[in-house]
């Protein structure tokens, strides 16, 4: 039984790796050269939809919506109560004439 060296293991080890390096480092290169390719505009989109996506937009949303909603709610409250007020001050006035 002969056995391989340690070295020529190593070796037939790192040649098989440099294949698998330079596809690593070609793929590398190529998503270098497309975002170098990417215009301003499409940059923005993408930072754009970036942060449609998080889920801190859905929380600004929601935070949002409920403002509106308690705003809403208490200025048909408030308005009830002066139209509340309104008639019976109407209704004060025809009665004492």
């Amino acid at each position: 039984m002969s056995e391989i060296p340690l070295q020529q293991q190593t070796q037939k080890a790192s040649d098989e790796a440099d294949p698998i390096d330079e596809n690593i480092q070609t793929v590398a290169e190529l998503h270098k050269h497309a975002e170098n390719k990417v215009s301003t505009q499409q940059r923005t989109i993408e930072d754009m939809t970036d942060f449609l996506g998080r889920p801190r937009f859905l929380f600004i949303i929601l935070v949002f919506v409920s403002l509106k909603h308690s705003i809403s709610c208490l200025r048909k409250k408030n308005q009830d109560r002066l139209l509340t007020q309104h008639i019976q001050n109407l209704t004060a006035e025809v009665t004492s004439q």
